[in-house]
């Protein structure tokens, strides 16, 4: 923590008026010019009176309604939306026969006598030579595995620590996977088996009890009325931006043309992000493979993110939410690492730059509305980076067919806004600022459930055997809405249930949501939640709070 001062010394006084003095000549010339760039585009523009302009969205909505039942893109439409009905009514009306995974490892992993490793010899392993990781106290020798892992590399950060609770939680102990994992085993871990707190003991007992209900398995009905939701999304776009030319004829028709069409391409782009995200969780079909290959469609293809970085850098999250390193002073999640441009954690203190400083004072009123902008721009940008680098570097095959994948969006959605917009530079911009904004809900979403909550010190809670269900109540917080809107939030709504059983099809998330508040409640653990439009609020008090916190910083600076 670093104290406020007292008093601001003069010559720091001197500075912030300096720099207020600046930035609000600054802002004066950027207002000006944006004036008159407006006004010359409203000059060019037609005058349309409010009448004319009710009658021209009439004419349109009345074109596109006789194109949607004479077109073969319009039957494409009404082939869809019954297939859609169809797949619902299955869903609805047929149970499916759950199958149960085993959820414990077996009492004897291997029949060989085992040497003992004390935790302190794990712990002066050097990681980047040997990844030796506790497991259900064995030690097991997973350098070799790395690469294979389908998870990514998130085994090198457990080198040396007890990984139990997350080999329970991101994988179902099949036999196979047991075998797979006996293999590596090379040594005991010496002493008896650290205590597990009551929490953590009835979080456990409460996840099989989950598996043996049958709610850690898909129902392939459920995911099958999902994928007819994304055909009747795609044929609508399709239809959508076949039709400008003469449906949408006039000025106001064709911008509210272009935003339909712009937010349902978003829309469309959104829904494929969830299946790709429980996909990648091996939560959809639950084979590897083809779990992957779903991910790399939906997730590369349709979303424009590649696969196999966000399930690299989805998986630190799950592991380390929200924690940082006090050390060093970095933040371990690379999901809520959103320096230099904001930072929601007094820990990030102080700044390397003046940029920081000055752009900490207005991240609050910036946040969400950048986020929701440029967010995708943003995360598709840092995957390829890092995904052409593990390429470069390692001739990664996945990450290769990914960067080709990502190639593939980006080329359906230049023909999309030519498609449906033309050659105007203007219209174009506006119509790709309806897709991101549209898009730019699921960032908002995600940000809401992690940013505004407590950060933690990663010692504390993963290389000292901390308690990993109580981590996951303290950094994240639900959405609350109601049934009907599960679909649009994926159900990450539930963000705590979804950490805490990562692997259950979200189909089943408010399901659970009962007995996980009465869990937390019973330990005397907050259950953090919050509608929307009220957890956006706290998201901007949160960041104001933080600006205060840099103030003194400010003050201080020379």
């Amino acid at each position: 923590p670093h104290p406020r001062p007292h008093c601001p010394s003069p010559a720091a006084l001197q500075a912030l008026v300096m720099a207020l003095a600046l930035f609000s000549t600054t802002l004066s010339n950027v207002t000006a010019t944006t004036a008159t760039t407006l006004s010359s585009l409203t000059a060019s523009l037609p005058a349309v009176s409010l009448q004319r302009a009710a009658q021209e969205v009439g004419a349109y909505g009345l074109a596109l309604a006789h194109d949607l039942v004479s077109t073969p893109a319009g039957f494409a439409v009404w082939a869809a939306l019954a297939l859609l009905l169809m797949t619902s009514l299955v869903y609805y009306t047929v149970n499916p026969a759950y199958s149960t995974t085993p959820t414990s490892f077996p009492n004897v992993w291997t029949k060989r006598a085992l040497k003992e490793m004390t935790r302190e010899q794990l712990l002066a392993v050097d990681a980047n030579s040997r990844c030796l990781v506790i497991i259900d106290h064995h030690v097991f020798d997973l350098t070799q595995w790395i690469p294979l892992h389908p998870g990514g590399a998130i085994i090198r950060e457990f080198a040396g620590m007890d990984a139990t609770e997350q080999v329970r939680n991101f994988h179902h102990l099949t036999p196979q996977l047991i075998k797979k994992l006996a293999v590596y085993i090379v040594a005991k871990v010496a002493g008896p088996k650290p205590e597990l707190s009551p929490l953590c003991r009835e979080y456990g007992d409460l996840r099989d009890e989950f598996y043996q209900m049958g709610l850690m398995t898909s129902s392939p009905y459920y995911y099958a009325m999902k994928l007819s939701w994304i055909v009747v999304l795609g044929c609508w776009v399709y239809f959508a931006s076949t039709l400008w030319t003469h449906v949408a004829s006039t000025v106001v028709a064709r911008y509210v043309h272009m935003w339909l069409t712009g937010a349902s391409a978003g829309m469309l782009m959104h829904q494929s992000a969830f299946l790709a995200h429980d996909s990648l969780h091996g939560s959809m079909a639950q084979r590897t493979n083809l779990d992957q290959f779903i991910g790399s469609f939906f997730g590369s293809i349709m979303f424009g993110v590649p696969s196999w970085w966000w399930k690299d850098e989805h998986n630190r999250h799950h592991a380390y939410t929200n924690t940082y390193d006090p050390e060093s002073g970095t933040i371990i999640d690379p999901q809520v690492d959103e320096r230099p441009l904001f930072m929601q954690f007094e820990g990030l203190f102080p700044f390397t730059s003046q940029f920081e400083r000055f752009f900490m004072l207005v991240q609050h009123v910036l946040f969400i509305p950048m986020v929701m902008l440029l967010g995708k721009v943003g995360i598709a940008a840092d995957g390829l980076s890092l995904t052409f680098k593990d390429v470069y570097l390692t001739g990664n095959k996945i990450a290769m067919v990914d960067s080709m994948c990502v190639g593939l969006h980006w080329t359906w959605i230049i023909m999309l806004v030519r498609t449906a917009v033309g050659a105007s530079l203007w219209e174009m911009l506006f119509f790709f600022c309806c897709i991101a904004w549209t898009v730019g809900i699921i960032h908002i979403q995600l940000e809401l459930t992690h940013f505004a909550m407590p950060m933690v010190d990663v010692k504390r809670y993963m290389r000292d055997n901390g308690d990993y269900c109580e981590l996951q109540a303290i950094t994240t917080k639900n959405i609350d809405c109601s049934p009907y809107m599960d679909w649009f939030h994926g159900g990450l709504n539930f963000q705590l249930e979804h950490h805490l059983f990562p692997r259950m099809p979200r189909e089943n998330m408010r399901k659970v949501s009962g007995r996980v508040k009465s869990l937390l409640k019973k330990h005397n653990v907050e259950y953090s939640h919050e509608s929307f439009f009220p957890a956006c609020v706290s998201l901007v008090s949160w960041l104001n709070v933080r600006n205060w916190e840099s103030w003194s910083l400010f003050m201080k600076a020379p």
